[in-house]
């Protein structure tokens, strides 16, 4: 009985099905009532309310339910603390959202990459960068719309700008660069550069965001140094061509501006019934092209 007693509890702990008592909740089922709750909380909570109250998890339900408030402008108080008109997908980049969310609601309504807040002129992009998103999202929103990262709000600052001034991770820093290198070197209303505004504050990735832009600097500097040579160079090479062909071209017709000036003088001082008429014409004529061949070596 010892035996079968033994074998019995190591039985019941082998198979679910031996044991006894009631059985334990499984994770299945609490990620069901999970499920159930965002799905009654999204159907009775708007979009912005969600947004703001951080309800991630019931935003697909309620896109799912009404769509259209995906393109809805909100006449809301934003994360700065004054009153503005912006659109959800701005509204969520303040609030560190997760990247599935924010690609839910470019796919509902994708102008929204490309409204800006007002007053202030910012993108969703720009949000993103200042309230430290991460960078899979600001990612996603340079997927929809790479232009975003070129662009400036009222007061000249791109979305660098930004991420510099709140101390945005590496990833996000990279991630800007690449989507548009020369913004490293753009300057905003105030006159400072994206490393001029690392330089000022004292966030801890200063020196790993510093070291990147500097990068960026040195290569872009040496690209507008080899533009602007090549913008000077090519005008000069260009006439020097226009000049080459002109020659070529008075050669080939045995011209030159002294060979012209040369025979319009002889014709002046010739005279009806002179020599030039003669028979020797021809020989004159002959002389004539040799005199012009040497005035075109002289030339030369």
């Amino acid at each position: 009985e010892a035996g079968a007693g033994a074998s019995s509890g190591f039985m019941s702990r082998l198979s679910p099905r031996l044991q006894t008592g009631k059985p334990k909740p499984t994770r299945r089922s609490i990620t069901d009532a999970q499920l159930d709750a965002a799905r009654a909380f999204a159907a009775k909570t708007d979009l912005l309310t969600l947004i703001r109250t951080h309800s991630f998890a019931s935003i697909p339900h309620r896109l799912l339910l009404y769509p259209d408030e995906a393109s809805h402008l909100l006449h809301c108080t934003v994360r700065g603390g004054y009153p503005a008109k912006v659109t959800p997908l701005y509204l969520l980049c303040e609030n560190n959202p997760p990247v599935d969310v924010v690609d839910l609601l470019i796919s509902k309504f994708s102008d929204g990459c490309a409204t800006r807040k007002i007053p202030g002129g910012q993108l969703p992009l720009h949000a993103s960068c200042t309230w430290l998103a991460s960078s899979d999202v600001v990612e996603c929103l340079l997927k929809a719309y790479p232009s975003a990262a070129q662009q400036r709000d009222d007061l000249s600052n791109i979305p660098l700008h930004n991420a510099s001034f709140s101390g945005a991770n590496l990833g996000v820093v990279n991630a800007l660069l690449e989507a548009y290198p020369r913004g490293v070197l753009v300057r905003n209303s105030q006159g400072s550069a994206a490393s001029d505004i690392v330089k000022r504050l004292r966030h801890p990735n200063r020196s790993a965001i510093l070291l990147a832009l500097s990068r960026y600097e040195e290569k872009m500097t040496t690209k507008t140094k080899h533009a602007e040579r090549t913008s000077i160079a090519r005008p000069v090479a260009l006439h020097q061509d226009q000049r080459q062909e002109s020659i070529e071209t008075m050669l080939r017709s045995g011209s030159s501006p002294q060979s012209r000036n040369s025979t319009g003088t002889r014709k002046a001082e010739q005279r009806p019934g002179s020599a030039s008429s003669s028979p020797l014409e021809g020989g004159r004529k002959v002389a004539d092209t040799r005199e012009a061949s040497e005035d075109n070596m002289l030339w030369l």
